[in-house]
């Protein structure tokens, strides 16, 4: 009985071929759909994760048991004694990149007028500007080493005291045996976060004058970012200079010890060379060395950085390729599949072969629906 249903079911698709195709193409388009939209919103949390991490977590943190729960209170209770010797001690610690030290405080920020509750961390400020790669300045600058009585605020925490770089503001807090003790520090600068209600209360000074503020030689956290994915050794960047001359854009193609690059690196360039053809072999390093009109003439979105060697042929760019030795001394920790990275391999693909000449691409779909 279903040998019976099914070949009746058979026959009713290939006798109703019209409405087998619109059938067909709706299932297409919907599965599409989905695909994209899923891409989409994976990559919303990645681009949120990036930013989380390189404005305030960093990748890993190391504080004391019940900080988080209740350090934001009384953060004087949660401090890391000998914090500077912990650092140094982590910092020699294989595939870590940079480790930093944080002291967090709260207090009243005082503008001669009147008072306004915020919270503060004491940071590095040198090593904050390499973490805190997503946190823009809007007024002023970064905090530097030498600014030893300078202070970073939060656009709301500005624009709620009314307070413009080159400003003296008071600060006012309990060190870690109660008592108060306040500083007078100069407004450096004026940051926004990815965070709107971050920046209506934080505020952002060296960790020396934190720690003079709070009578305490410690920290409450330890920050630190991993290594980036391999790329060159200094002295092979003389290759690329040499070959910029004759080139509009010249790219690295990283050639580890051993002759073989990494699983990750293999597998996407495998899918490239399948899609592009093999004329580039390591589209993910990211030493280039372009002519300005590159980089003016050609606009990038998402993970498209990748395909920039092959983006600016189409556009009538010279692209070379030279082979260099890898530093593998310090490598990113594998990842995970990046969906992504392969929705923005599709579209590189896209409008790579069919931007020019649209009609190969959706033609084909015609002609598919009018041949069934």
């Amino acid at each position: 009985m279903s040998a019976i249903i099914f070949r009746l079911a058979l026959r009713n698709i290939f006798r109703q071929k019209l409405r087998t195709a619109i059938t067909l193409s709706a299932i297409m388009f919907g599965v599409t759909g989905l695909i994209l939209s899923s891409g989409f919103i994976q990559d919303i949390f990645v681009q949120l994760g990036e930013a989380i991490i390189h404005s305030q977590t960093g990748h890993i943190q190391v504080f004391k048991q019940d900080f988080l729960e209740k350090g934001s209170r009384k953060p004087e209770q949660f401090v890391i004694d000998r914090a500077g010797a912990r650092v140094a001690q982590l910092q020699s610690v294989d595939g870590i990149e940079l480790v930093a030290a944080r002291l967090d405080f709260a207090g009243l920020l005082n503008n001669g007028r009147r008072d306004l509750a915020v919270i503060g961390e004491g940071i590095e400020p040198d090593k904050e500007k390499r973490i805190g790669s997503y946190m823009m300045i809007t007024e002023g600058r970064a905090l530097a080493d030498e600014d030893v009585f300078g202070i970073l605020l939060g656009q709301g925490v500005a624009a709620n005291l009314g307070l413009r770089p080159g400003d003296f503001v008071t600060i006012l807090a309990n060190t870690a045996d109660g008592t108060l003790n306040s500083l007078e520090l100069e407004v450096i600068g004026i940051f926004q976060s990815f965070s709107k209600d971050y920046d209506a209360r934080a505020v952002r000074i060296p960790l020396t004058a934190a720690q003079e503020l709070l009578a305490t030689n410690g920290a409450n956290l330890i920050v630190m970012t991993l290594t980036e994915e391999a790329e060159v050794k200094p002295g092979e960047l003389g290759k690329l200079l040499a070959a910029a001359r004759e080139h509009d854009l010249v790219v690295a193609r990283r050639m580890p010890p051993d002759g073989r690059a990494p699983g990750k690196q293999r597998k996407f360039e495998l899918a490239t060379s399948l899609l592009f053809g093999g004329r580039f072999h390591d589209l993910r390093s990211g030493v280039r060395v372009m002519r300005r009109a590159v980089g003016e003439e050609i606009t990038l979105y998402g993970h498209q950085h990748h395909f920039l060697p092959l983006i600016a042929e189409t556009h009538g760019f010279t692209v070379s390729e030279v082979e260099v030795d890898a530093d593998r001394s310090a490598r990113r920790p594998p990842a995970g599949p990046n969906l992504a990275l392969v929705l923005d391999l599709l579209t590189a693909f896209f409008l790579i072969r069919f931007i020019r000449k649209p009609f190969r691409f959706f033609g084909g779909f015609g002609f598919a629906v009018l041949a069934i």
